[in-house]
């Protein structure tokens, strides 16, 4: 099934699934289809898979979720299905980023705005690792660890603090 949802062979996915197949299944250091489709950039096998029933907001530690591949990778037309499909926008995973933080490390500006018009929060923390030997994480920092002085901005415009 991952494969098949890989390689963009929807119809493949549509007769495993038909036929049994778990389309919500995880696999370690793979996420799942709904994560492969979506850091791939396939519009057409993420919309196919939804329809077939995937879990929007399901992720995978390590692997985030389809959201937040999207959003690291700068599909967005796939941000923004999703979140019309109900995706969470400030869904992260313990020890992961949100989407917002991985648009903001990644230096997509229009895609930092559209997130942050749609309700993303800009002071939403996470930590980094184990809690003794982990950092706290927050879009005005990823933003700055990525040098993108425009989305600092952008983000202090728009409520993030420096805390």
């Amino acid at each position: 099934l991952w494969l098949a949802a890989r390689y963009g062979d929807l119809e493949m996915v549509k007769l495993m699934v038909k036929n049994g197949a778990d389309i919500n299944e995880s696999f370690d250091g793979d996420g799942n289809v709904m994560i492969q489709a979506a850091k791939k950039g396939d519009l057409e096998m993420t919309m196919g898979l939804v329809a077939l029933g995937a879990d929007i907001n399901r992720g995978v530690s390590g692997d985030g979720n389809p959201l937040i591949m999207a959003a690291k990778y700068g599909h967005a037309d796939i941000v923004k299905y999703l979140i019309s499909a109900g995706a969470d926008i400030n869904f992260e995973i313990s020890g992961d980023e949100t989407p917002l933080m991985n648009a903001c490390e990644q230096g997509h500006l229009e895609l930092v705005k559209f997130l942050v018009e749609s309700g993303a929060d800009v002071n939403k923390s996470s930590r980094d690792g184990t809690f003794f030997y982990s950092s706290l994480r927050t879009p005005l920092k990823m933003a700055r660890k990525g040098g993108h002085d425009s989305i600092e901005n952008y983000l202090l415009q728009h409520g993030a603090t420096n805390e």
